[in-house]
């Protein structure tokens, strides 16, 4: 995050979670609300993802302008240097220098509505209804981290397997978003991008 800018209001999706943290809470859920809570399979995310559609991202591809549809890492990012200007204030964002050494991984071609974690469902919804599947934070899954083909094999609620993260944050660029992209964090990871979202099962 960006220093002075919030990044833990109630209607900010969580992050800094691990996976053995959100299937501990999908367990309390479930036991609280008397259904059946759980992390979606790579599957079950990837299908609610793509809601119907062959595309990269259900809005579209790579060149198709995602500030509608997605919190990924726009042109804003490129404004994100900061200054320590005192603790108590709201530091100025300012361009990185142009001869400083950084890693700026954006996409100068677009802007979308923030440059860290957004609020949730300030984007269009797929076509399914399903709001920030792509964007704003990743999102851990039930699946270990296994090279496909993909199999029922790989949904075990292990603690101790890699586990797989998708959909891409608002610090991505599209060529690392999407419904395809995979990412392998260890289960005790607390990913400064990667949160969570339930499934509720029959």
């Amino acid at each position: 995050m960006s220093p002075g800018y919030i990044g833990n209001h109630p209607d900010q999706p969580v992050v800094r979670v691990s996976w053995q943290q959100a299937a501990a809470y999908c367990a309390w859920f479930s036991k609280v609300h008397n259904v059946k809570a759980t992390l979606p399979t790579e599957a079950q995310w990837e299908w609610a993802a793509r809601a119907g559609t062959a595309t990269p991202f259900f809005y579209g591809d790579l060149d198709t302008d995602f500030g509608p549809f997605a919190n990924l890492a726009d042109k804003d990012v490129q404004k994100r240097y900061n200054v320590f200007t005192g603790a108590s204030k709201v530091h100025t964002r300012r361009t990185y220098p142009e001869k400083m050494a950084t890693p700026l991984l954006y996409d100068p071609r677009f802007k979308d509505n923030w440059f860290v974690t957004d609020y949730v469902a300030q984007v269009k919804p797929n076509p399914w209804g399903l709001y920030d599947m792509v964007g704003n934070v990743n999102e851990w899954t039930r699946s270990d981290y296994l090279p496909y083909p993909y199999t029922d094999a790989a949904n075990t609620l292990k603690p101790d397997t890699k586990k797989t993260a998708r959909g891409g944050s608002w610090a991505t660029r599209p060529k690392d978003a999407g419904s395809t992209v995979r990412y392998a964090y260890e289960a005790w990871q607390s990913v400064h991008d990667v949160g969570f979202r339930l499934v509720i099962e029959d």
